[in-house]
């Protein structure tokens, strides 16, 4: 008895399995995910721009030059994640990636840095550093962390 019911459960779930499988939700190449799009360079630099002048307190000249910075990197980064996405990169290619990345980075922190006071810049890096620990990171929860 015990031995059939089992059968029987292991032959529902392969089932349900495979049924769940060949839904259109499912399928990569399905409207749903195919209509889900990356945020665009001025959607990033905007909300990057003003999380910073409501966190940070921004006066209005530090909101533009946040805003003129923050646009240039993304706009840096979309180029590069454009041309990287003709071909699969070999793992070496990969790490120089990752290495040109951070180094992106430290150029733009270096550039807020010399925007904000002491007090925003440490406002910020405490966020920052928050951000970093987080295992998701997309737009909508990018500084939204305390």
């Amino acid at each position: 008895m015990v031995l059939k019911f089992s059968l029987v459960w292991l032959l529902t779930c392969v089932v349900l399995t495979a049924t769940w499988a060949q839904s259109p939700e499912t399928d990569l190449n399905s409207s749903v995910l195919a209509s889900r799009k990356s945020p665009t360079v001025e959607e990033i630099a905007s909300y990057e721009s003003n999380w910073m002048k409501k966190k940070l307190k921004l006066s209005p000249k530090q909101f533009e030059l946040v805003k003129s910075v923050t646009t240039y990197y993304a706009t840096l980064q979309e180029d590069k994640r454009t041309a990287q996405q003709r071909e699969i990169p070999t793992p070496v290619e990969l790490q120089q990636i990752v290495a040109e990345n951070a180094h992106l980075e430290e150029e733009k922190e270096d550039a807020y840095k010399r925007i904000l006071t002491a007090n925003q810049w440490h406002v910020y890096r405490k966020k920052k550093k928050h951000k970093s620990r987080s295992p998701v990171l997309t737009l909508g929860n990018h500084f939204s962390q305390p």
